[in-house]
């Protein structure tokens, strides 16, 4: 996995919904920081969390790793 891909589609993803971290966090039930460390490259969403993410973000898991 394209760790870097991976950041790079969530921060689009949710900023193009309109989303800020901390709203994003909110609707996960996490810290704005763990949104922002995934978004940084510094740590990755388990893949439970990926498929919450894909909901809320009306996507595809696809959509995460796609350049």
């Amino acid at each position: 996995m394209d760790q870097s891909i991976l950041s790079k589609n969530l921060r689009e993803l949710r900023e193009k919904r309109g989303l800020t971290q901390k709203d994003l966090a909110d609707k996960l039930a996490l810290s704005d920081k763990t949104i922002s460390k995934w978004e940084k490259e510094r740590s990755i969403p388990d893949v439970f969390t990926l498929l919450k993410l894909a909901e809320l973000l009306d996507c595809s898991l696809d959509d995460f790793f796609e350049k």
